[in-house]
C-alpha cells in the first residue's frame, strides 16, 4: 500500500533501499521498498547543498528529502494530470496554481465523483459513531450546520480520518455497553501520548558574501540526515529527557 500511494499520488524523491539493497544518495535507513519513486527528487537550494557537504563532512549521510509534490509533469494512474512544481515561494499554507502538491484531495476524490457512487456531505459535523450489540459501529451521528438537523448514516465500514485530535476526540465520544469509556478505550489509553507536528529549532546563521533568495522554491528543497531519527541512535546514557528531528 506504501508503493501503491507513492504511485498514485507521484511521490518525488530519492530512493535508498531497493528491495534490501542500499542506494548511494538515498536515505539509509529507510525500509525496503520494491520500486524507485515514481518521480526524481526535488533540486535542492544553496543552503541545502551546505549542510549536505558539511553533514558528509561529519560522517552522516544526507538525502533530498522525500515530497508528496510532483517535481515534473505527472499523470497519475487513475488518469488525473498535475504540472511539475514551479518553485514560486506560496507553497506552505497555500492552494498550488499549478496542481503540483498532491493528495486525496485532487487526485482520488474528483474520480470518485465522476463514478456517480461517492458524495460528499458538506456542513457535517459527526457527533459520535454509533455501536451495535456486538461492539461494531453501525454508521454515525452527524449534525447539519446549515439547519442544526441530527442524522443517523448507517455505514458498514466506518473510517477515522480527522488526524490525530479530531479521531482521538471522536473515539472517547462514541461510546456503547461494549465501549463505556470510548471505542478502543479499554485501557484507558486513548489520547495518551499522542503527539502533533514536530517543530523545528529555528537557527540562524549568517555567511558573508552569499546571496540564498529563500523567498523562492519550497519546503522540501532540503536535504536531510537520519542519523538522529527515531531508534537509529543509542539513547542510552544521554543525561537529557528529548531528542532530535
Amino acid at each position: 500500500y506504501y508503493d501503491a500511494i507513492e504511485y498514485d499520488l507521484g511521490a518525488s524523491g530519492q530512493a535508498g533501499n531497493l528491495n534490501g539493497k542500499l542506494i548511494p544518495g538515498g536515505n539509509p535507513f529507510e525500509a525496503p521498498r520494491a520500486r524507485p519513486y515514481p518521480l526524481p527528487a526535488h533540486p535542492v537550494t544553496l543552503p541545502a547543498m551546505m549542510f549536505a557537504d558539511a553533514c558528509t563532512a561529519l560522517g552522516y549521510k544526507p538525502f533530498p528529502q522525500p515530497a508528496g509534490i510532483v517535481s515534473r509533469a505527472f499523470r497519475t494512474p487513475l488518469g488525473t494530470e498535475h504540472a511539475g512544481c514551479i518553485y514560486c515561494g506560496f507553497c506552505t499554507r497555500f492552494g498550488c496554481e499549478v496542481d503540483a502538491k498532491m493528495s486525496g484531495v485532487n487526485v482520488h476524490i474528483p474520480v470518485a465523483l465522476r463514478t456517480g457512487n461517492y458524495e460528499i456531505r458538506n456542513h457535517a459535523k459527526v457527533l459520535r459513531v454509533e455501536i451495535g450489540a456486538d461492539g461494531l459501529a453501525t454508521g454515525i451521528t452527524y449534525v447539519d450546520l446549515l439547519t442544526g438537523d441530527e442524522h443517523f448514516q448507517p455505514a458498514d465500514v466506518v473510517m477515522l480520518t480527522g488526524y490525530t485530535l479530531t479521531n482521538v476526540r471522536m473515539l472517547l465520544l462514541s461510546r456503547g455497553d461494549s465501549h463505556p469509556n470510548g471505542i478502543g478505550n479499554d485501557r484507558g489509553m486513548v489520547g495518551k501520548n499522542y503527539t502533533y507536528q514536530l517543530l523545528k529549532g529555528p537557527a540562524t546563521g549568517i555567511f558573508e558574501g552569499h546571496s540564498y533568495n529563500l523567498y523562492m522554491a519550497n519546503g522540501v528543497t532540503q536535504n536531510l540526515i537520519y542519523e538522529f531519527n527515531a531508534d537509529n541512535f543509542d539513547h542510552s546514557d544521554l543525561d537529557f529527557i528529548g531528542g532530535a528531528s
